[in-house]
């Protein structure tokens, strides 16, 4: 039943919904939105474990092992063999370089929680202080897979095993989940003592309002505790309210009302107090939170138990400990070199770079190999030879890319493609059947950004990044990069020049009629052409694999032939500089 002349109650948000929204946004790193959710959940309902332990889990991921240990031993008050909780306490005191006690909540743990995330967590302890045991003995679930792998890598390495290192290593980062060239969610082994862990979600922002220090050093209330307002000379009548429910409506002074305590599960609860006049006009409002500790109190309900323990599985999936993709491959690129195989060397310096730039010598080992050329843009070949080169931007794409290939072969014309990044990683079976097809393939970035609007650091990633994905899908390396919608500036240039690469632009854009008539495009395109022209065009669009074979026809019958941007660059370049790039050439 309602209460005379107050607000009606605001449905509390369901905490399970909330929970499993906060698991999904985690997954993404969109940490924001996780925190969003979370504390809407500790809102709800502020006592419940399940949401200490998402609050923990997000804490420690992005990097503050501190406040993750605050939350995790308010989850063990309130329910003392949360093997979660533990294990996230082991994580906290790892994060904060405690091996010791890190060890005793992770034994804790192993008798409490998930007996497989705790036997590797241990194993991962041992590895750090010097063992050779690898992972040696560890029969785990397969999601286990790439960081028993990356134990033995390590072990290896001690070892002097290069061959075996390069092997374990192409294992792990052959299983590893999440995108190939970025670090894995959640927490990654850095396989350093002095700093155990690496976090690659966006640290929370200062006043983030997670973390129940204060809170849990606070004395817990037991048995009866009498509640009232303060301060209230005219009420009507005071409300009471324990977490979010009507608990008491007391009308007569001193407008007190006893609280059994014993009556609520243990944990954190909050009271509101409203008081309103005799009108039914709220007056005076006020809100605390109050930690509970009575033998026998009931157990917390959570609804809807199934989805709990999908939430809770989850969780210890996003707490599992994992290699970092940098680590490992930095580690293979430097037994690749002692095994003297440069091939390998340069993929996995390139893939440690895309992933980390600023891991350790990666960035520079990687730019003296590329060499560094020329920040000036390439528009145009020479002007005294009927050649021309088609481009096509933005694959490769299922279907339309088969389809220009399908065309472009049949014609023996050779054409550039600059493929975006995250495109490659989603199909390298199709960039590989781009190169395979004897078309170049360059770089377009990794997520096709304004790059003008970048900091060098960002421009850096995307360029990075593409080039290892290009390489992992075709055992080539890139040496010309196109900046979405021409957008480039100074910054850019220098940042790609740094890792080899030209800034590729062009002479003519047939991108405005790619919608429209296959017939306009051809018109377009052949009458405009001109000796040495780059002329861009997109793999994506149907009016373009349409208007593809009119416009080989009509630039032959114009008397042009085709050439690769690589052969364009050739006839305009003088000779020492065709000697500087077959130089760097070699990098393929």
């Amino acid at each position: 039943m309602g209460v005379p002349g107050a607000p009606a109650g605001a449905q509390q948000p369901a905490v399970l919904d909330l929970a499993e929204a906060a698991v999904q946004q985690m997954r993404r790193g969109d940490t924001q939105a996780a925190l969003a959710s979370i504390r809407k959940g500790l809102l709800a309902d502020p006592g419940e474990t399940l949401l200490h332990n998402l609050a923990a889990a997000l804490l420690l991921t992005t990097g503050d092992g501190r406040a993750a240990l605050g939350e995790w031993t308010a989850a063990l008050q309130d329910l003392p063999g949360d093997g979660l909780a533990l294990y996230g306490s082991g994580l906290a005191h790892l994060a904060m370089g405690s091996t010791e006690r890190a060890d005793d909540f992770f034994r804790l743990a192993e008798r409490a929680g998930d007996r497989a995330h705790c036997l590797l967590a241990r194993r991962y302890l041992e590895a750090l202080q010097g063992a050779v045991g690898g992972g040696d003995g560890l029969a785990l679930p397969d999601a286990f897979g790439p960081s028993v792998r990356a134990l033995e890598a390590m072990a290896a390495a001690r070892a002097g095993d290069h061959r075996r290192v390069v092997e374990q290593v192409g294992a792990a980062l052959a299983s590893l989940p999440g995108d190939p060239f970025g670090e894995p969610a959640g927490l990654t082994m850095s396989f350093e003592r002095a700093a155990p862990l690496r976090f690659g979600a966006v640290r929370l922002p200062t006043g983030h309002g997670l973390g129940v220090l204060k809170l849990t050093r606070a004395r817990p209330l037991s048995g009866t505790v009498t509640l009232q307002p303060g301060g209230a000379t005219d009420a009507g009548y005071v409300a009471f309210r324990l977490d979010g429910a009507l608990a008491g409506l007391v009308n007569t002074p001193p407008f007190q009302y006893v609280w059994n305590t014993a009556t609520a599960p243990n944990g954190v609860h909050t009271i509101e107090i409203l008081v309103y006049d005799r009108s039914g006009r709220e007056i005076q409002r006020a809100s605390r939170q109050v930690r509970t500790a009575n033998a026998g109190a009931p157990a917390r309900q959570t609804a809807g138990t199934q989805r709990a323990e999908r939430v809770r599985a989850a969780l210890w999936d996003l707490v599992l400990l994992r290699p970092s993709r940098a680590v490992l491959a930095y580690e293979a690129a430097d037994a690749a070199r002692m095994l003297g195989d440069r091939d390998t060397m340069v993929r996995m310096l390139e893939l440690a770079a895309a992933v980390d730039p600023a891991y350790k010598d990666a960035r520079s080992r990687l730019a003296a190999l590329a060499g560094r050329v020329s920040e000036a843009a390439f528009w145009r070949g020479p002007g005294r030879e009927p050649v021309v080169a088609l481009t096509f931007d933005d694959g490769p794409r299922p279907v339309v890319t088969e389809q220009l290939l399908a065309i472009l072969t049949a014609q023996r014309v050779p054409a550039t493609f600059f493929v975006i990044g995250r495109h490659v990683a989603a199909w390298p079976g199709l960039a590989k059947r781009i190169a395979d097809s004897g078309m170049q393939i360059e770089n377009h970035t990794y997520t096709h950004p304004n790059m003008a609007l970048m900091a060098p650091e960002a421009i850096e990633r995307e360029l990075l990044r593409t080039n290892a994905a290009v390489r992992a899908a075709t055992g080539r390396g890139t040496r010309y990069f196109r900046p979405p919608g021409g957008n480039v500036n100074v910054a850019a240039s220098r940042v790609a020049a740094r890792w080899g690469l030209v800034p590729c632009m062009w002479t003519l854009d047939g991108e405005a009629l790619e919608n429209g008539s296959p017939r306009r495009l051809v018109e377009y395109v052949v009458k405009r052409a001109v000796p040495g022209a780059i002329i861009l065009l997109h793999n994506g669009r149907p009016t373009t694999v349409e208007a593809l074979p009119g416009i080989i026809e009509g630039l032959r019958r114009r008397g042009f032939r085709f050439v690769t941007i690589d052969e364009l660059m050739r006839r305009q370049m003088p000779e020492s500089a065709v000697r500087g790039m077959a130089a760097r050439k070699t990098m393929q």
